[in-house]
């Protein structure tokens, strides 16, 4: 009986395990990380509500091509057009009509959380990526 209990809990655990995400159970629907994205710039930025809707567009457009295969593989990093390590997606077109979009000081203020942020992730990555 011990045995049977034993296994059972085994099974259990272990469908338990499978079931969940290999990524932490994170959701990678691009309309929910673009919302999230929108909200967060919104607060972060002080954003009015016409640079919200547009800043979601954008957002929701640029999720969407990023995750059209599915989550973006893990790949080595990319040399970029500064001769920096690249870690995550092109941001240019990106980075173009966020500019049409924000005034000149949200502009500088995105300008320096992202380069924050992607120092923050090149950070992580080398802690997974072997040289």
């Amino acid at each position: 009986m011990k045995k049977l209990l034993l296994s059972l809990f085994a099974v259990f655990m272990m469908t338990t395990a499978m079931a969940q995400s290999p990524f932490g159970g994170m959701n990678f629907d691009p309309k929910e990380i673009a919302a999230r994205r929108t909200e967060e710039m919104t607060e972060k930025f002080k954003l009015s509500k016409e640079q919200a809707e547009k800043v979601a567009v954008l957002n929701v457009d640029f999720f969407t091509n990023l995750f059209k295969d599915g989550f973006p593989p893990m790949t080595p990093p990319q040399t970029s057009q500064d001769g920096k390590p690249s870690f995550g997606p092109d941001m240019t077109n990106y980075n173009k009509e966020l500019k049409t979009i924000l005034s000149k000081e949200q502009f500088k203020a995105y300008e320096e959380d992202h380069a924050k942020r992607m120092a923050e992730m090149e950070k992580r990555m080398k802690e997974f990526m072997p040289q």
